[in-house]
């Protein structure tokens, strides 16, 4: 059975301590570019069962993407028992000619929860694999989440990886995220210590530039009186439909609301937008993107 899942009680686990003592020179497959393919399907089952209506097999969809050497997915949603014998893994497509698959699934939660996250890898044949483990953060809660997939090619290692989210200015998530990160970066600084190039693909739930979210998507927060002020060079006006505004002397910024059901929360553009006078476009270049307002600024 050519399906390896990562926990702490099973067999096939390679520890860290295995990605970092392998040997440094391994050979990589020939001596052309590596073929990676990564992909958020947003729970495998369904787009397992989509590629098979499109394409016949998964076995032809990677043939149709050019055959590549390691394929990643992210929140596969998928439980370790849904892999529990050949058959079962085999319609999920774990089990597959010229491949082999590992996976990383989410040991914590019960119910609706323990389907969440989870990443897989499949590696070519042709390519070497000397360790694979999900064991990579410092925090033992982090590695049961099934968030991360580390698969040891010799030369080199690929981090497969589905980052949490953080939807509001939540201390715990946020806090949570930070060292999910934080703990990502240590474990690539070691590896590649130890003489191996990294190779990080996945979704990390990040927006790299203002410029990469629709002006829509992007958040404003408003503070604990329902306000958010906005620089302008126009004159500081309180703009609400439906309400009348006195226009005063040019002034840096104005002050939009206040809105009480907004009171110390990040809102989305268009939402502010629908009930002020200024357009999404005008607003987004004042906001932040989703991803990143609850964190940190934009990446420049």
């Amino acid at each position: 059975l050519s399906v390896q899942i990562s926990d702490q009680a099973c067999h096939c686990r390679a520890s860290i301590h295995m990605l970092r003592q392998t040997c440094k020179n391994c050979d990589v497959v020939g001596s052309g570019p590596l073929f990676i393919l990564s992909w958020n399907t947003a729970g495998w089952s369904s787009t397992h069962s989509l590629i098979k209506s499109h394409y016949g097999s998964l076995e032809n969809y990677l043939k149709r993407m050019g055959g590549p050497a390691i394929f990643c997915i992210q929140e596969t949603k998928v439980r370790k028992h849904d892999l529990k014998n050949e058959v079962a893994a085999k319609q999920l497509g774990a089990v597959l000619t010229g491949y082999r698959s590992y996976w990383s699934c989410n040991f914590i939660g019960d119910g609706k929860n323990a389907a969440l996250q989870g990443v897989a890898t499949w590696v070519r044949d042709d390519v070497p694999v000397v360790g694979a483990t999900q064991n990579v953060s410092r925090m033992a809660e982090v590695n049961k989440e099934g968030r991360i997939l580390a698969t040891d090619h010799g030369a080199f290692v690929v981090i497969n990886v589905y980052a949490p989210f953080v939807r509001v200015a939540d201390k715990h998530t946020l806090a949570h995220k930070l060292g999910f990160l934080q703990d990502l970066e240590a474990f690539m600084t070691d590896v590649h210590a130890h003489g191996k190039r990294v190779i990080l693909c996945g979704d990390l739930n990040l927006t790299h530039r203002l410029v990469d979210q629709k002006a829509p998507r992007r958040v404003l927060k408003f503070d604990e009186a329902g306000c958010v002020q906005i620089p302008c060079a126009g004159p500081n006006v309180l703009a609400v439909r439906g309400a009348e505004a006195s226009p005063s002397p040019p002034i840096p910024a104005r002050s939009l609301g206040p809105f009480p059901e907004w009171q110390g929360r990040w809102v989305a553009v268009a939402d502010v937008s629908s009930k002020t006078d200024l357009s999404s476009e005008d607003l987004a270049k004042h906001a932040e993107c989703m991803h990143m307002a609850p964190e940190a600024p934009c990446v420049a």
